[in-house]
């Protein structure tokens, strides 16, 4: 999406709007596993991949073996991170009040985000239009 009509954050924000949904689909796996005996509630560090987005340094991914081959651009898969937190008797570790309030938070982010791109493709279009 870099070319002469946009600047870099637009690109940023894009890929900022990618992970917020790879984000919504783990906490929505969160959810739905809520019930199920042993199941691990994951998550994304989700401030460290904004960090890596808007400060250039590309997106942290762990290479867990020796076979692997880093991505080179930010569109791989980062390290999910288990949570640790309260586990119930049954092993599970999935609190849905905490759940909730991720993926509320995490949809804010997606609208704002989405809002920016929305605005920036007014401006662009008014701009060429002369408007």
């Amino acid at each position: 999406m870099d070319d002469f009509l946009f600047d870099r954050s637009v690109s940023q924000v894009a890929e900022a709007l990618d992970w917020s949904d790879r984000r919504q689909k783990i906490i929505t796996s969160n959810i739905a596993n809520k019930d199920t005996p042993q199941y691990k509630a994951v998550d994304l560090d989700f401030q460290r991949i904004m960090e890596g987005i808007f400060t250039g340094q590309g997106m942290p991914i762990e290479k867990t073996n020796p076979g692997h081959i880093l991505p080179s651009s930010g569109s791989a898969t980062p390290v999910v991170n288990v949570k640790t937190g309260q586990q119930r008797l049954d092993g599970n570790t999935v609190n849905l009040t905490d759940e909730v309030a991720h993926m509320v938070e995490n949809n804010l982010l997606y609208q704002t985000l989405g809002r920016y791109l929305n605005n920036q493709f007014k401006l662009t279009k008014l701009a060429i239009s002369g408007g």
